[in-house]
């Protein structure tokens, strides 16, 4: 995913958690973000596009998302990716967090995945610190407590082609591989000793 170009990338929104990791916006939002700083929109609100985000709107020439009802802030992004990424072909990974909730991985996670998948990796652990992911049973394990969630491969709309060049470039590369920290839906309180966070992008993928 490096050194993308103009006409050889795919534009990708993130949004930063409590973990300082970036995670990507779903492709329906990333591409109504995108749309709008083209259209010089100045604030777009997610609800318009998701109606499960209608609590968030960004503020683009910011790069903040704000949340309506307490004005929590959290750093927006605008990354290029090189269009090998498997976002470019419409494949993103997931974990489980529980029973039907599953959130997506970052940008550099779900490439490295998909990777060892292409390669015949039957386990990494140098994607994520204190993680094992095995390809063949679709599990991601904490090798301190050896608790187990799923994983999932999903197929999902494209993110759009990058029709120019921006300073925010960043390969997926580049990023952190840090650990999960997992969301809470929205309005909810999270689970004991689980990290609060926004809603994550809507499911509107289908299981592979």
């Amino acid at each position: 995913g490096i050194n993308a170009e103009y006409g050889m990338s795919i534009v990708v929104w993130e949004w930063q958690n409590e973990a300082n990791i970036y995670l990507p916006y779903s492709s329906e939002v990333s591409t109504a973000l995108e749309n709008a700083r083209i259209n010089n929109i100045k604030q777009l609100d997610l609800g318009g596009v998701d109606p499960y985000m209608s609590t968030f709107l960004v503020n683009i020439p910011m790069m903040t998302q704000i949340t309506n009802y307490n004005g929590k802030r959290r750093v927006v992004r605008r990354v290029n990716i090189n269009s090998t990424h498997p976002f470019d072909r419409g494949l993103k990974w997931e974990w489980n967090f529980h029973q039907d909730h599953w959130f997506p991985y970052s940008t550099a996670v779900s490439e490295a995945i998909q990777q060892a998948v292409e390669t015949n990796t039957p386990v990494i652990s140098n994607v994520l610190p204190g993680y094992e992911i095995n390809i063949s049973n679709l599990t991601q394990t904490n090798t301190r407590t050896n608790f187990q969630r799923r994983i999932r491969k999903v197929h999902c709309t494209k993110y759009r082609a990058a029709q120019q060049t921006s300073n925010s470039f960043v390969s997926s590369s580049m990023q952190p591989m840090s650990a999960p920290v997992p969301p809470v839906p929205q309005m909810r309180q999270p689970p004991v000793q689980q990290m609060r966070q926004q809603p994550p992008a809507p499911v509107l993928c289908v299981d592979t």
